[in-house]
């Protein structure tokens, strides 16, 4: 991997359409996976065509990569010297408070008082002993939540709110993130990735290995060892995938050829699936899916580099404004699938009554993702723009005061 010198920067639609295919996929999994995976062996033909929303999931392996893509873009387009990054600590985890906990910590508030109300509906008990009584049940979890340690135990990490392990996944991601800049600074890119690939790997392994780990990882994650392959040194290797893509985009670095090659993603993509079925090749499995949408996300951002545009078309454009409240989407969506299965099942409807009902969440789920955005995401992301703005302002003034100094 040779060196050069990073370009100017740019705002990346096509990073914007990308986060919204993959909220997307979560999305449709989430709502009728459920039902197009049962078709598998009464309408084999129905569920071929509707097998991309049985493997929706695969929407957080595209998230993994642009995480780590968009967490270093602002160090990959600094001035900082080659192999000389340096994180900022304070202001990093500044900046992540303010950009993702206002949102999580409103989600963890309402899903646990979904929780709370439930419970205390289907006990017949909506008394303030009754709602207390299930608070006493779940507050260990909450606080586990609050402080994103609930995916250290196997009975809390997919409690409350099934999407709010990933966040948590994130958050450990973060802390590895200057490991990560230490190995780069030393070992390159290619360092970094054979480093985060053999410990993602070795990792999956012991866990299916040594634990029995498999492809049939129930919905809840009861057992610990299923419950090892959602820690972070499992996904490791995705998240540097990211990185390396984002230093290949702006310059840094010259990435070979088959990187960008569809043939590779595709090839990837059909090797993933296939090693979902097998005792063995499962351990392949996510870092595959790492390499798919790897090359994915350097064809699409090398073609936006290039001139094509990802911000026209109604198609591209709702896409991508999708994208932009994809959080707060992901956010909120399956506690409304939850309430939707709890009305059906409570009053006795039958199942075409709770596929009507979950089509109509997967349509719902966007706008009010987006009045979620609006109230909860929004604010703080303007807050922390004028900030920056004022930052800036302040610095230029400096500069311009010992210009004239001098």
């Amino acid at each position: 991997m040779s060196q050069t010198n990073p370009p100017p920067p740019s705002r990346l639609a096509s990073i914007d359409v990308l986060r919204g295919l993959a909220a997307l996929a979560v999305l449709l999994f989430h709502g009728l996976g459920v039902f197009t995976a049962s078709l598998r062996d009464s309408y084999p033909i129905l569920y071929a065509l509707t097998y991309p929303i049985t493997a929706g999931f695969i929407g957080v392996h595209l998230f993994l990569i642009l995480s780590g893509f968009c967490i270093h873009m602002r160090l990959a387009k600094s001035d900082q010297p080659e192999g000389s990054y340096r994180l900022p600590l304070r202001q990093f985890w500044a900046k992540r408070f303010w950009r993702l906990y206002p949102a999580y910590l409103a989600t963890l508030i309402l899903s646990s008082a979904f929780v709370v109300l439930t419970g205390a509906w289907l006990n017949n008990d909506l008394t303030v002993a009754g709602l207390t009584a299930q608070w006493d049940t779940i507050y260990t979890n909450v606080l586990a939540h609050m402080v994103m340690g609930h995916l250290f135990f196997p009975t809390f990490a997919m409690a409350l709110n099934g999407v709010l392990w990933s966040l948590a996944l994130e958050e450990h991601l973060y802390l590895l993130y200057s490991p990560v800049l230490w190995i780069r600074n030393r070992w390159g890119v290619s360092g970094l990735l054979l480093i985060s690939g053999v410990v993602s790997v070795l990792w999956r392994s012991v866990s299916i290995g040594l634990f029995e780990a498999g492809p049939s990882m129930p919905a809840g994650i009861p057992e610990l060892n299923n419950f090892l392959l959602l820690q972070a040194p499992s996904r490791w290797f995705e998240w540097c995938l990211g990185v390396a893509a984002v230093e290949a985009y702006v310059g840094r670095i010259t990435l070979p050829a088959w990187c960008k090659q569809t043939k590779v993603c595709l090839i990837s993509a059909v090797m993933a699936l296939l090693c979902s079925h097998h005792p063995v090749a499962w351990i392949f499995r996510e870092p595959l899916w790492g390499v798919c949408f790897f090359t994915l996300v350097n064809l699409v951002v090398n073609r936006e580099k290039s001139g094509s545009q990802f911000n026209t078309g109604l198609l591209l454009r709702a896409i991508g404004g999708l994208g932009v409240i994809s959080y707060s989407v992901y956010l909120i969506h399956l506690p409304m699938f939850a309430a939707a299965k709890l009305l059906v099942y409570n009053f006795g409807w039958g199942e075409m009554a709770f596929l009507g009902m979950r089509v109509a969440m997967v349509l719902v789920a966007i706008p009010l993702g987006y009045l979620f955005y609006r109230l909860f995401e929004k604010p703080f992301i303007t807050q922390q723009a004028h900030k920056s703005a004022r930052k800036r302002e302040l610095n230029a003034s400096s500069q311009k005061h010992y210009s004239r100094a001098a």
